[in-house]
């Protein structure tokens, strides 16, 4: 399974279209789909909790705004606690601007071998993205893969 972590502050404009492109990027593979809010203001939690009718997410909020980096570890917690030790998971921006496609491609990198391929669209040399790899020393039973934004 691929469990894909968006960690989401005020983005209410985009989630609701970025879960469903999710969804139907991975129809064909299991997935569910994380989303930390992450103490916003806006009609995120509304969205996605809207949402779960139609998709496979579970919601986690912060009360209050922690920053990225805590609602990305709250989320790989909170993935490699709920699932099993073989998923894989995603962080991925919540503001739709990476795109889910290239979830499958990254998974493909991961079981030729790959310990945590990861995505990022270059700018210099222009070749597109590219796939790179690297180790996650923790948690010791989850696989991080990250999609970067340039």
């Amino acid at each position: 399974m691929i469990i894909i972590v968006l960690p989401a502050y005020n983005e209410a404009e985009g989630i609701g279209s970025l879960i469903e492109n999710i969804g139907k990027s991975l129809a064909q593979v299991g997935h569910q789909i994380v989303v930390i809010d992450d103490g916003s203001k806006d009609e995120t939690g509304a969205i996605v909790t809207a949402t779960m009718a139609d998709w496979p997410v579970a919601l986690v909020t912060h009360g209050i705004n922690r920053g990225a980096g805590q609602a990305i570890a709250t989320g790989i917690e909170y993935a490699c606690s709920h699932y099993q030790a073989e998923d894989m998971v995603v962080t991925m921006d919540a503001d739709n601007t990476q795109s889910p496609d290239l979830i499958l491609t990254m998974m493909e990198a991961a079981q030729s071998g790959a310990d945590v391929p990861s995505v990022r669209k270059a700018h210099w040399p222009p070749i597109g993205p590219i796939l790179g790899a690297g180790h996650m020393g923790n948690p010791p039973n989850c696989l991080r893969i990250t999609m970067h934004r340039p």
